[in-house]
């Protein structure tokens, strides 16, 4: 039973073979994710995405051509924003225009009124003195009250106290 040196060797390499794949295949996850790291960065640039100069210029003029639109875009959306709020601003004044001219109205009509009573009433309505007491008003009741100041108007005397001194 002698080992032939031809088979030794092939199974030997055979055995080295699959030892290299089996290392390559247990490396290669981790290869993609080096490369995927590079490329999700854009660290790495590959053959096939580089572009002529042409097409760069291309890129380049269609970049500048986005922002001035964006541009545009931007002043038009805060040329409307400005609008409303200069349309909001008028109608702002117009309300308080209105709400003056209706309190101005009411004070005119009360002027009115009140002219209008006092032309109506020639006589003035006599006042009557407070009174100095602290507990005057509250054990009576208001009508009372009034037919009780009528009557000392209605029946007032001039009362004589004695001289001082």
């Amino acid at each position: 039973m002698m080992n032939d040196p031809l088979k030794s060797d092939s199974t030997k390499q055979a055995k080295n073979l699959a030892q290299q794949i089996a290392k390559q295949i247990a490396q290669e996850p981790f290869e993609i994710a080096k490369s995927a790291v590079k490329q999700v960065s854009g660290l790495e640039t590959s053959i096939n995405s580089q572009k002529p100069e042409n097409s760069q210029r291309e890129n380049q003029d269609m970049l500048i051509e986005n922002d001035q639109l964006l541009e545009q875009q931007k002043r038009a959306q805060g040329q409307r924003h400005l609008e409303g709020l200069e349309n909001e601003i008028k109608e702002i004044i117009e309300i308080k225009k209105m709400e003056k001219q209706k309190e101005e109205a009411i004070q005119e009509q009360e002027k009115i009124i009140k002219e209008e009573e006092k032309e109506s009433s020639p006589f003035v309505t006599p006042t009557s003195k407070k009174t100095r007491n602290m507990f005057a008003g509250l054990g009576r009741k208001t009508k009372q009250n009034n037919t009780l100041q009528a009557d000392r108007q209605k029946t007032r005397v001039e009362r004589v106290m004695p001289p001082t001194g």
